[in-house]
């Protein structure tokens, strides 16, 4: 168990506390919204995403992805210059595990030359394709995210106002226990909302304490690696 498990834990230790303590129907209205924020977030993301591309702050960040750089140095570096029609379906898996790309930008970039999704935008280099894929699938990442947390936030003081408003009625025997229960399933999901930035992470920081970290981590093998987000929204 790493810091980074440790700050799991506390987060879920904090999402029990306030389950506790607001008891089972505000906590569920709590968690109602949670997955309300996840609905929009996924139905939305495509649009906020696309107004991220054009927006000068973000757009900074292709400076930073170095995607092309991760095929190889030298003669290897080569490669990047190379147009994907040139390059047989039988090698292209081995280039991109060589380039040591996290999850799901491997996948992303098989998918986006196999497919020439970029053809239209005049990328024809395996270099383009890791460069825009890589860009891409971190603005989709952006959008989820930012999505889910204002819709969360809205949703939570909406719900928060009518609890307090409104005499929410309690469960005579378990309504503690059972807002703790609901507090914990909150903090499962909003879990994976937290760990699907993990990609962005390996990309801008790529020096071997983050990744040691995050390989040795208990709670990034279940959140980030079996991330439900991440497979829906890579491409």
């Amino acid at each position: 168990m790493n810091l980074i498990d440790l700050a799991v834990v506390l987060i879920f230790v904090l999402f029990v506390l306030n389950g506790l303590y607001r008891g089972f129907l505000p906590s569920l209205f709590n968690m109602c919204g949670l997955f309300v924020s996840w609905a929009c977030a996924f139905l939305f993301y495509p649009l906020l995403s696309a107004n991220l591309m054009e927006n000068p702050l973000f757009s900074s960040m292709r400076f930073y992805i170095e995607g092309a750089e991760r095929i190889g140095t030298g003669e290897a570096f080569e490669l990047s210059k190379l147009d994907i029609t040139g390059i047989g379906s039988d090698r292209l898996p081995y280039i991109i595990e060589n380039a040591s790309l996290p999850p799901p930008f491997d996948k992303a970039v098989l998918h986006n030359i196999e497919n020439r999704v970029y053809s239209d935008k005049g990328l024809f280099t395996l270099g383009e394709y890791f460069d825009e894929t890589i860009y891409h699938v971190m603005m989709n990442i952006f959008a989820f995210v930012i999505i889910f947390l204002v819709i969360l936030v809205i949703t939570t003081l909406i719900s928060n106002a009518f609890s307090y408003a409104a005499k929410v009625p309690e469960i005579r025997h378990f309504d503690t226990v059972t807002g703790g229960l609901i507090g914990l399933i909150r903090a499962f999901f909003f879990m994976f909302v937290l760990f699907s930035m993990i990609p962005i992470v390996l990309i801008l920081l790529p020096v071997t304490f983050v990744t040691d970290m995050i390989n040795d981590s208990v709670a990034c093998s279940i959140f980030y690696s079996g991330s439900i987000i991440l497979n829906l929204i890579a491409v």
